[in-house]
């Protein structure tokens, strides 16, 4: 068989797709991404996005399609070759490129938490998937949970990083007691994005939290209405669905403000909404029962976003982090 020419090449997780037109017709075939060319390519692609990226003042509204391409492109690759140094240096630069662009994201979020905390610290991190969020945390203790891990190049445990691939309920049920004598600092809580299981998450962390810790909660901001649907199932269906699902996770926002008179809650207006919670005084609550809760649907919390969630522009977590 003579091959004539490549008709595209497709990276798919550790492994390169090959479209050939042969002397036979088209075939294709896949083989390892270290054992490509493709494999240097990518990762010089990725260094001049970034250079792209530097002076696009709209990427401060969190391109998250560009960074996780970045991620994908310019880190991935080296996990997947068991360059473990490299992939580390790599999303350390990451997330100072962010850092540097001023973003106030959940990362950004996150790591500003956990530095001014004092060490050791200890984070959780629950829906962790392809381990975009989770690499860029730098914390003496790393747990992640997750029902099925989706990081290129798989995953280990180490001294520094646990990994429990369960369910967030079933993390809480077996397994978060043996971190009570060294309680979690920040909870990073971006799992199944249903009002039903966030607010068990936010409950079963608060049980495990430090005194001075902090759960953060990504999506509590849909951006559109697809991504406000209660199932992904439903978004998908949407001819509007642009790839981004937030269910309705911004529900929890609203119980939280609306039945916890000990716990300070509010929502940071940037990536999709990315919700604090702590214990502490509310800097106000609000009256609604769980049943009106349940009817708030996407048209409804655009009206009443700031009195529901308690909105806050970005600027305002760099103010209230000297507080901590």
């Amino acid at each position: 068989m003579e091959i004539k020419g490549i008709k595209g090449v497709f990276v798919y997780g550790d492994k390169v797709l090959i479209k050939c037109e042969t002397s036979g017709g088209e075939t294709s075939f896949s083989i390892p991404i270290i054992n490509f060319p493709y494999f240097a390519y990518i990762i010089q692609e990725a260094k001049e996005k970034i250079k792209e990226l530097n002076p696009l003042p709209n990427l401060k509204i969190q391109d998250e399609i560009s960074l996780l391409n970045i991620y994908l492109t310019y880190a991935i690759p080296h996990k997947i070759s068991g360059d473990e140094r490299t992939f580390r240096r790599k999303m350390r630069e990451i997330f100072e490129f962010q850092k540097n662009q001023g973003f106030i994201n959940r990362v950004i979020v996150v790591q500003s938490i956990l530095d001014k905390l004092s060490k050791p610290r200890t984070y959780l991190e629950i829906g962790v998937e392809r381990g975009y969020t989770f690499y860029q945390i730098q914390a003496e203790k790393k747990i992640a949970v997750d029902p099925e891990f989706k990081i290129p190049g798989g995953f280990k445990n180490t001294e520094s990083e646990i990994f429990f691939q369960v369910t967030s309920d079933e993390f809480f049920e077996k397994y978060a007691e043996d971190f009570r004598e060294n309680p979690f600092d920040v909870v990073l809580v971006d799992g199944l994005h249903t009002f039903e299981q966030s607010i068990k998450d936010v409950e079963n962390a608060l049980k495990f939290l430090s005194p001075r810790g902090v759960i953060v909660m990504h999506d509590c901001l849909p951006k559109n209405y697809p991504s406000s649907l209660k199932s992904l199932e439903d978004a998908v269906k949407h001819p509007e669905f642009d790839g981004s699902w937030s269910g309705d996770v911004y529900k929890t926002i609203i119980y939280l403000r609306a039945k916890r008179k000990d716990l300070f809650v509010a929502v940071v207006d940037s990536d999709h909404g990315v919700g604090i919670i702590r214990y502490g005084e509310p800097e106000n609550m609000i009256d609604i029962e769980e049943s009106e809760i349940e009817q708030i649907d996407f048209f409804e919390l655009m009206k009443r976003k700031e009195e529901l969630l308690n909105i806050k522009p970005p600027d305002w977590f760099k103010t209230w982090i000297e507080t901590l």
